[in-house]
């Protein structure tokens, strides 16, 4: 979704909005016992991901590397935990909460750890 060709984005952001529809019927489906481990352990995987991308509350914690002298609140380790994810995957994104000061402190935290 993030091509440079302008086809090929609406094309693939195309599929992703078709597909992401299917994957309430998908969880429902137990895998297959022919399935190879591998198979089984990507299909998770992926599950895994999908879950966090539709519900920033299943996000993985990231630990910030560097030492900072400040704890951060509920909403702050949240905003740089969706940052780092959003990272991770090469996802493009932003967060809004209309103060820049603590934009800049997310994107550095994260980019700190990089």
């Amino acid at each position: 979704m993030s091509d440079q060709c302008e086809d090929v984005r609406l094309m693939a952001t195309y599929c992703f909005a078709t597909l992401i529809r299917l994957m309430p019927l998908e969880s429902a489906i137990p895998d297959s016992p022919n399935m190879s481990k591998a198979m089984v352990e990507q299909k998770q995987k992926e599950r895994k991901f999908l879950e966090q991308l539709l519900d920033g509350k299943k996000v993985e914690k990231y630990t910030i590397p560097v030492p900072i002298k400040a704890e951060l609140r509920k909403y702050q380790q949240d905003g740089v935990n969706w940052l780092a994810f959003l990272n991770k995957y090469k996802l493009h994104g932003i967060l809004c909460d209309g103060i820049l000061c603590t934009m800049m402190f997310f994107t550095l935290l994260v980019v700190a750890g990089f």
